[in-house]
């Protein structure tokens, strides 16, 4: 009785999130995450291939692609980040920008650098803060918190008969569960924010573009609550960094490792960039005899 209605309470949260939760990242069924365990695999080897890792990017891949990959890339190891890998990938996104999701993968409307007219310090705001979300394992932290409101409603509803009376109930406490979960939610994002600025900056990005990124969701979207709260962050963050492009000083970090490892998908709707590539056929014939 217990599993089915945690089930039941499950899917009707589920329906209640799903109201509230138009700019935020990935929700939690995002069930295959792997959390970041904070270190780089061991033995490390970056390509060393002849002639420049960049200049071959910008030939073989889309202007598109070619951007995403350079942008993650020197966020990653301006910020010498943890991060063995990531994958990215351009999606018709309804009601969101970006999100991050599962393990290091990174999602982006396919529309967003049109949206952004040029602007690529905006762009690289919006790829530096869904980089935040999982340095920060917010998709980890956010999947627990909606776990322990399920098994909250679990609770509540053992014992209430009859459908109608569990819906009335549900109904009864909704505002509740709502202004919870905003509340967590926004404690993420403002998280992100401050560590998403420290990125942009470090890598040599303009900080003050994720003001004008606002501008843009508050044409899509809309103003709320929770979108003033993260312009009060930012803005509050740049005074404190008090940012000047003529005397930036990106991270030394850049100079002392080689450009990320870059794959694109057959049917080009994936990206691939990592510290390394790994070549799996040979490491299995090496162990294994071919």
């Amino acid at each position: 009785m217990r599993y089915w209605l945690q089930i039941m309470s499950v899917g009707l949260f589920s329906m209640m999130i799903a109201l509230v939760n138009p700019l935020m990242f990935d929700s939690a069924y995002a069930a295959a995450l792997q959390p970041i365990t904070g270190t780089k695999p061991s033995g490390i080897q970056f390509l060393k291939e002849g002639g420049d890792r960049y200049h071959q990017a910008r030939e073989e891949l889309p202007d598109d692609w070619y951007v995403y990959y350079r942008i993650v890339d020197r966020i990653t190891r301006a910020n010498r980040l943890d991060i063995p890998f990531w994958t990215i990938t351009l999606d018709d996104n309804d009601q969101s920008v970006a999100y991050a999701y599962g393990a290091y993968a990174l999602s982006f409307d396919s529309e967003l650098l049109d949206l952004m007219q040029g602007d690529i310090s905006g762009v690289a705001y919006v790829v530096a803060h869904e980089i935040a979300h999982h340095t920060h394992h917010h998709n980890a932290a956010n999947i627990e918190f909606q776990r322990g409101l399920s098994d909250e409603i679990s609770d509540m509803l053992t014992g209430v008969g009859g459908f109608d009376s569990m819906v009335g109930e549900m109904l009864s406490v909704s505002d509740g569960f709502e202004d919870r979960t905003r509340a967590f939610e926004l404690m993420l994002e403002l998280e992100a924010e401050e560590t998403a600025i420290d990125y942009l900056i470090r890598a040599g990005f303009n900080p003050e573009s994720a003001l004008s990124v606002f501008e843009i969701y508050e044409d899509l979207y809309g103003t709320t609550e929770e979108m003033e709260a993260r312009q009060e962050k930012i803005q509050s963050l740049l005074t404190v960094f008090a940012f000047d492009a003529e005397t930036a000083q990106v991270s030394s970090f850049l100079t002392m490792t080689h450009p990320m490892h870059y794959e694109l998908s057959e049917d080009r709707t994936e990206l691939h960039v990592s510290y390394e590539s790994i070549d799996y056929v040979t490491t299995l014939e090496e162990l294994l005899g071919e």
